[in-house]
């Protein structure tokens, strides 16, 4: 099956999974499948998001943005990030952290305390 049309599948897949309750097992479902099938790194982040977690398009973007603001990925376009960039093993799994925390805080899950990414100098 050619490069696009496994993507696509992939999307459905993770879709279907969402869709039928399985939606907790679809990112470590298409977490194994990338090991395989590195045509799937090239899936845009703000689909899976999409997908998965039933987001709008601009709510998707917005999470990647957020992730590549509070990575300091300057240089980001939220519309073409992909998987690649996002499970990059040089940034030591804070990509995709600080994806999952984007994600949570728009599905209402909220932090007790201040903002783990805002990085302030301490006051003396």
């Amino acid at each position: 099956m050619k490069a696009n049309s496994r993507r696509a599948a992939a999307l459905v897949r993770l879709r279907s999974m969402a869709e039928s309750g399985q939606g907790s097992d679809a990112l470590a479902w298409l977490l194994r499948e990338c090991q395989s099938d590195s045509a799937l790194l090239r899936l845009h982040v703000w689909r899976v998001s999409q997908a998965i977690y039933g987001t709008s398009d601009a709510t998707a973007r917005r999470q990647v943005a957020r992730t590549a603001e509070w990575c300091r990925a300057r240089d980001v376009d939220p519309a073409t990030a992909n998987l690649g960039w996002l499970l990059d093993e040089r940034t030591k799994g804070a990509r995709l952290s600080a994806w999952l925390l984007a994600v949570a805080l728009d599905l209402g899950y909220r932090l007790p305390g201040p903002d783990p990414y805002d990085v302030q100098p301490a006051s003396s």
